[in-house]
């Protein structure tokens, strides 16, 4: 359990424009990460592909249940993945879903595996997406260790994510996703 957490903030210009210039887009950009991300790695002639660190049931982060509205004593499924492009690890993604969202045809969400996940949101014409926060996430934030332990830079700089609620139907989860310095320095 993650006791240092980041501090989340609504996506205002005054904060996204502290971001390095490089990531400014990726942070605010409201469509699918993964395509965008498919879309970079092809222009790269380099392969997309997904690989999943943690598939669990887990309480959430006291942040991730008040995004949620629940309660942080409850278990949730947590998926925690590494997007890479080729060889490189360029976001790292924590995804936090309530048991009441996982009915129906939302219950293949436990069974992923390496698809990624952003493909399945964005095909559903029932999603939402409620607006974006941004944190600056630093070396003392537990978090960071998760998401650097695959990077190629072994420098603890601050990095940057993005994260928010999906609603389906009314189901929500939460997308976290944090930028790699590997994609900070993707031209």
């Amino acid at each position: 359990m993650y006791k240092r957490e980041p501090i989340w903030r609504n996506c205002n210009s005054f904060f996204k424009n502290s971001a390095p210039k490089s990531l400014q887009y990726w942070l605010t950009d409201r469509d699918s990460l993964t395509k965008r991300l498919v879309s970079a790695c092809v222009q790269n002639n380099k392969q997309f592909s997904v690989d999943v660190i943690s598939e669990s049931w887990q309480k959430p982060l006291r942040s991730e249940a008040k995004n949620l509205q629940i309660n942080p004593e409850n278990y949730c499924f947590v998926r925690q993945v590494h997007l890479y492009c080729g060889d490189t690890p360029w976001v790292y993604a924590r995804t936090i879903i309530p048991p009441a969202t996982l009915h129906g045809e939302l219950q293949k969400l436990t069974n992923l595996g390496s698809q990624p996940l952003g493909a399945v949101l964005f095909a559903n014409k029932h999603i939402k997406r409620l607006p974006i926060q941004i944190s600056k996430i630093s070396p003392f934030q537990d978090i960071f260790t998760t998401a650097t332990s695959r990077s190629l830079y072994k420098k603890k700089q601050e990095i940057w994510g993005r994260r928010s609620v999906f609603k389906i139907s009314n189901s929500p989860l939460l997308v976290s996703e944090i930028f790699l310095p590997e994609l900070n320095h993707f031209r």
